[in-house]
């Protein structure tokens, strides 16, 4: 409801614009909702969200029972603080930051990180790569790629091209700037052409 000033909400933002992503409008919504105390639009938000979170913490520690737990761990503070979010439009942004750090703070408690890097690498290229007929040395070749990149490498390659996260969301989430997103994508892409190129010198 609009005030008597007639002055606009800053959350009623061009509508062109926000028409263009309807699953982000309902998402905003239903944080609204949420933080006026709709149960039910938070329970909305848990089954639209938790797959998600969920998948990213499971992909970090490759297990799946205590990626539940943490993950219910990550609605618990959501349900917390979720009044303290200014901006529903970074709703997203805020939930993956909130269970990429909790899945970090297990990494760091049980003391599994080297353990984890190992782990991290397997899944991320069964989950990023598949096999393509007629191209098996070229899914050799990206495979081997991914073997010599570094976890911080790796995480980007696979927030960006699995889980089709923007370079500002990445960002937000591992909270680090935008232009080492970046660099980190482009060094990472490099590394595998010249994988492939060596490759295809040898054949």
């Amino acid at each position: 409801m609009f005030n008597s000033k007639n002055e606009p909400n800053q959350y009623f933002y061009d509508f062109t614009v926000r028409m263009q992503n309807p699953d982000q409008i309902f998402d905003e919504l239903l944080v609204l909702n949420a933080q006026s105390g709709d149960t039910k639009a938070f329970g909305l938000l848990v089954k639209r969200w938790n797959n998600k979170i969920h998948q990213h913490i499971n992909w970090m520690i490759n297990d799946r029972e205590l990626a539940n737990d943490i993950s219910q761990e990550c609605w618990i503070v959501v349900h917390r603080t979720l009044s303290g979010l200014s901006d529903p439009r970074k709703f997203g942004s805020w939930m993956m930051r909130i269970a990429h750090n909790k899945a970090i703070d297990f990494i760091r408690k049980n003391k599994r990180l080297e353990e984890t890097k190992a782990e991290l690498k397997r899944d991320a290229q069964s989950n990023i790569l598949e096999p393509v007929a007629d191209k098996e040395e070229l899914f050799k070749s990206l495979k081997e790629g991914l073997e010599l990149l570094g976890q911080d490498q790796l995480m980007v390659i696979r927030m960006h091209y699995l889980q089709e996260l923007s370079l500002i969301q990445i960002s937000e989430i591992l909270e680090i700037p935008q232009g080492t997103v970046k660099s980190r994508l482009f060094k990472s892409r490099e590394k595998l052409k010249e994988i492939i190129k060596l490759k295809e010198k040898k054949s």
